[in-house]
């Protein structure tokens, strides 16, 4: 899995940063996660990873987070790749809404 970036996202407060958990969509334990990167209107994280037992067929959930000092992170959006998209090899950008 390469995990590039995500732009136009909103962002706010000083000193925070953002991360992307990536996981096989049904099977929450399959997962991996970017490095915190600080915040910005276009993150760039350029993480790749492989995640163990992934099949075909498995759709992978994308979920960005705002990383919140002293408080429980905030959810910036989330972003399907289906099994299909991936069985085509499909590149393109996904939109996290």
């Amino acid at each position: 899995v390469h995990i590039e970036g995500a732009a136009g996202l909103s962002i706010a407060g000083a000193g925070r940063s953002q991360y992307c958990v990536c996981e096989v969509v049904g099977k929450p334990d399959m997962k991996i996660q970017t490095p915190a990167v600080p915040a910005a209107e276009n993150l760039r994280w350029d993480f790749r990873d492989s995640i163990a037992g992934f099949g075909g067929g498995d759709a992978l959930l994308f979920s960005v987070w705002d990383q919140i000092p002293d408080g429980e992170d905030a959810l910036l959006g989330r972003a399907v790749l289906t099994g299909d998209m991936i069985s085509r090899h499909v590149e393109e950008d996904l939109v996290v809404g």
